[in-house]
């Protein structure tokens, strides 16, 4: 994509002081990124070493320096941009300029569930938790190190236990070092001073999904010259598990009110049945800013629901349609739960050879709404489409709500938000052809069609 709007002109044109791009799906915004740090190096003279830009995946870090340096090819110019994931950028700060205090060794997930399964054991032996108890809890300790409240009293002794084994061990988790950062930089002047001399330009992709203890460092390296420029769709903001705050997003200009917006409303990728069916659905949230999404592109095919007997059911037609499909193909099956995928995974790998033989000329990939956040496929499935499965446990929470409680009414909108939001990522996927199904009965259980399909589709029942 060489003809730029003018929105993504603007963006890319922009020198200094902050901007915000509000950028919607398929509308370019790794293309405006890169052409942004291409125009800064070239146009303007700024020194490739001086801009940082943060993302929060290695692929989407990755990718973006490689398409970087291709335009430097293409224009004949080169330079050593920092290009980095919130983990590496910040593990490198605290290697560099945390002194004797950086001795230590970055865990993986894996490890430390380990670990706190064994601090589990010792502080409960008689009980038998789950793997998936430890991931939560894992991540609950996460949003107390990011300055949350804990919403279950019972994680704090675990969490005790755990952080005194891990110190033993030598070792800190992600959200240490986010604070461990955060601790160098207020308590080091000098720490500051030299980042902030290091570091005159800083873009940051997916801003959406930033949380306060990474935001707060950010603000303080750009600070006083505030060159800050931030990409990302409030309406894709999905990992509030994790700690991610879609609000600093939303209040963006509190901080900085000489902010430029610019907002990236064509989608470049997908059909304008697929982009209206979309934009209907998130209308329905509240907290987000109001954007008109487009495209030029053909009006294609209208999104398809289908409600099936069962699961079993459901799964076989999905896999016959996709069989059905043109060689070459990229198709994608989308649920909310790896539970509501099982079906469909145990019927993918028990596959007739006639099936696996329609199926061969395709590519298939199975996968969360969440897995499938920054990719895109000619073809999208979304299965399982039903109440206490997407959204998940919203019912139950309503029926559990305390009569006149506003802060629990006030928690359970912004998982319905959150919820909403997974679905339209999801559904935004597609390029050409998007189908959403559920199943009249899952586990002998008889079921209610998803509510996002009446606010996407129009569809009753």
């Amino acid at each position: 994509m060489t003809d730029f709007s003018a929105a993504q002109q603007e963006a890319i044109h922009h020198k200094d002081g902050p901007m915000l791009v509000i950028a919607g799906p398929g509308s370019g915004k790794t293309t405006v990124l890169t052409h942004r740090i291409l125009h800064l190096v070239t146009a303007h003279r700024v020194q490739p070493g001086k801009i940082l830009v943060i993302t929060f995946t290695k692929a989407a870090a990755k990718e973006m320096e490689q398409r970087y340096r291709k335009l430097c090819r293409d224009e004949g110019s080169a330079g050593d941009v920092a290009f980095g994931t919130f983990h590496s950028v910040f593990y490198r700060i605290l290697q560099e300029y945390g002194g004797k205090k950086s001795s230590f060794r970055l865990s993986d997930e894996r490890e430390a569930l380990h670990i706190l399964r064994e601090a589990g054991t010792k502080l409960h032996p008689e009980m038998k938790y789950t793997v998936d108890y430890y991931g939560y809890v894992l991540h609950e300790i996460g949003r107390i190190k990011n300055g949350m409240p804990p919403a279950d009293p019972s994680v704090t002794e675990l969490l005790r236990l755990y952080d005194a084994e891990m110190r033993r061990r030598g070792l800190i988790d992600f959200d240490d070092m986010l604070v461990r950062c955060r601790e160098l930089i207020r308590k080091d002047p000098r720490v500051l001073s030299a980042l902030r001399q290091r570091f005159s330009y800083i873009m940051v992709d997916e801003f959406q999904d930033i949380n306060s203890v990474q935001f707060d460092i950010i603000r303080q390296i750009a600070a006083p010259l505030n060159n800050l420029f931030i990409v990302g769709d409030d309406d894709q903001s999905i990992y509030a598990f994790r700690g991610s705050d879609p609000s600093i997003m939303l209040s963006f200009r509190e901080f900085y009110p000489d902010t430029a917006v610019v907002r990236l409303t064509d989608n470049y990728r997908s059909s304008a049945n697929i982009v209206r069916s979309s934009a209907r659905l998130i209308r329905h949230n509240r907290m987000r800013y109001k954007k008109r999404l487009r495209t030029r592109n053909s009006t294609g095919r209208r999104p398809k629901f289908r409600m099936y007997q069962d699961a079993w059911e459901e799964a076989a037609a999905v896999l016959s349609e996709i069989a059905s499909l043109p060689p070459g193909t990229e198709a994608a099956v989308l649920y909310r739960t790896h539970k509501a995928g099982y079906e469909i995974g145990r019927l993918f790998e028990d596959a007739s050879d006639k099936l696996r033989a329609a199926l061969a000329d395709k590519t298939i990939r199975l996968m969360t709404f969440h897995a499938s956040k920054g990719l895109e496929f000619d073809a999208v499935w979304i299965i399982s489409a039903e109440e206490d499965i997407t959204p998940g446990h919203i019912q139950k929470a309503f029926r559990t709500q305390r009569s006149g409680s506003e802060g629990a009414g006030k928690r359970i909108r912004e998982e319905l938000e959150e919820e909403r939001r997974m679905f339209y990522v999801a559904m935004t996927r597609a390029r050409e052809t998007l189908c959403i199904s559920c199943a009249r009965f899952r586990q002998h259980r008889k079921t209610k069609k998803s509510r996002f399909i009446r606010e996407a589709l129009g569809i009753l029942g």
